[in-house]
Order: structure tokens, then C-alpha cells, then sequence
């Protein structure tokens, strides 16, 4: 319990939880807390292996998942810039919101983000390459996900050459202004 206490998270951490109160489910919040004492706890170079199963073991539906995008910073990042962006929709309710979370952070192995760093061959490489593990698994859907303009643009030429490369693909697209998420089925 003392580890724990010690790495209850910074004031920036209990920034971040705040503005995620009301704007995400409550076991998300309270898993998105836990995480970030993972995290705090990894930086330090401490044991995380039985506080993750602990997490893992409480809700298995999405533990591991959101504790891993903790980690990665898509709290930070990635879901502040989707709330951003769909929130300025007129048709916007933080439901949805949650529903879009769920999305990413239940279907993360099946998932990809489109950022600005890596480039459209390497991406369309990475995705099919997962597609391909996820067959011989039985899966048979990928999640594509992508923020502001030049991701949105970006995935739009992934997409594009997807279906070059393997036009059995069926792509679903979801796409706002600033946003877009497709559902690969396979």
C-alpha cells in the first residue's frame, strides 16, 4: 500500500483526471487513476507487474488496455483532441464520446492511430500486417483511427492503397471534419 501512496498521481495527473470527470464512464475514470500510478510507478523503475494484473483482473473487458494507453500518453493526447473535436459538433453528446473511447480502448489490438510521423507505406505495411495475425487468430475487423486534418487526409490515402493492395477489405467510414475512424472487415 505504501507504493501506491507514493505514487498517487502529480498535480498534473490530478489535472488530467479532472477534466476527464463527467466526460468518461466512471470505471474508466477510475481505471485512468490506477494507470496512472502504473505509470508513475514504471518511471521509477518499481514493480507494475502485480499492480497491472490487479487492474487487468478488476475489469478484464478493458483494464489492460486503457492502462497500456495511459502509458503511451493517449490520455494526454489522443482522447483530449477526440473530445476537442467532437465536441464541436452540433450534434455532440459526451455519450457518444464514450462510446468512441470504448471503441479504441476495447478494440485496441485491432486497432491503429494515424499520426503524423509515420508515412502512408509504412502504416499500410504495419496495418496489414496485423490484419494478417488477426486472421490466423479469427479476428475479422481492424479499427483505423485518425485526428485533425492532415491524419484525416493521411488515412484516406492508407485506405486507398488497402484497397489496392487487397480489395476483399470491406472499409466502413466514419468521418467528420476533423476526424475519421474505418472499420476494416476481413
Amino acid at each position: 500500500m505504501r507504493v501506491i501512496k507514493e505514487n498517487i498521481p502529480m498535480s498534473s495527473d490530478k489535472v488530467l483526471l479532472e477534466y476527464y470527470r463527467g466526460k468518461l464512464v466512471p470505471d474508466y475514470l477510475q481505471v485512468l487513476e490506477a494507470s496512472l500510478i502504473v505509470r508513475s510507478m514504471s518511471r521509477k523503475k518499481l514493480d507494475i507487474k502485480n499492480m497491472k494484473r490487479d487492474i487487468t483482473r478488476a475489469f478484464p473487458r478493458f483494464g489492460r488496455n486503457l492502462c497500456n494507453l495511459t502509458s503511451e500518453g493517449y490520455f494526454h493526447n489522443h482522447f483530449n483532441e477526440l473530445y476537442e473535436s467532437m465536441s464541436k459538433e452540433e450534434d455532440f453528446y459526451v455519450k457518444d464520446y464514450q462510446k468512441q473511447v470504448e471503441k479504441i480502448v476495447v478494440g485496441l489490438p485491432y486497432t491503429a492511430f494515424v499520426n503524423s510521423i509515420a508515412t502512408v507505406d509504412t502504416t499500410v505495411r504495419e496495418i496489414l500486417s496485423k490484419i494478417e495475425r488477426l486472421k490466423k487468430y479469427g479476428a475479422g475487423r481492424f479499427l483505423i483511427h485518425a485526428l485533425g486534418k492532415d491524419n484525416v487526409e493521411k488515412t484516406e490515402k492508407i485506405l486507398k492503397k488497402i484497397r489496392e493492395k487487397d480489395d476483399s477489405i470491406e472499409i466502413d467510414i466514419e468521418k467528420r471534419t476533423n476526424r475519421i475512424t474505418a472499420t476494416l472487415k476481413f
